[in-house]
């Protein structure tokens, strides 16, 4: 019984040790070459600005039953489809001084 419970625990912890390896990429490379190439491997076709990614993520991955929930406060936010915008109303003007000095 001793032994085979020490062939579990080593087959436990081979187990574990493989799940630490990782595949090179891109081995050999550095620099301007190692960068474009990245670029051209992995890089996605297309990229979304800010506000759409921001928007997608909203509306596709935290929205739960129509609605986003802070995770600090739990406060909620509804969203009725999956093309509203969470931020509906941004201020066009970030600046707090009303009346900027020429």
């Amino acid at each position: 019984m001793n032994y085979l419970f020490c062939f579990l625990v080593s087959l436990f912890f081979y187990s574990i040790s493989l799940a630490q390896y990782h595949t090179a990429v891109l081995e050999g490379q550095s620099g301007a070459t190692l960068k474009t190439n990245l670029i051209n491997n992995y890089k996605p076709l297309f990229l979304p600005d800010y506000s759409t990614a921001r928007n997608n993520m909203f509306n596709y991955i935290y929205k739960e039953n129509d609605s986003v929930e802070c995770v600090y406060t739990g406060l909620k936010k509804y969203l009725p489809d999956p093309g509203s915008n969470p931020n509906p109303d941004p201020d066009p003007d970030p600046d707090p001084d009303p009346d900027p000095d020429p």
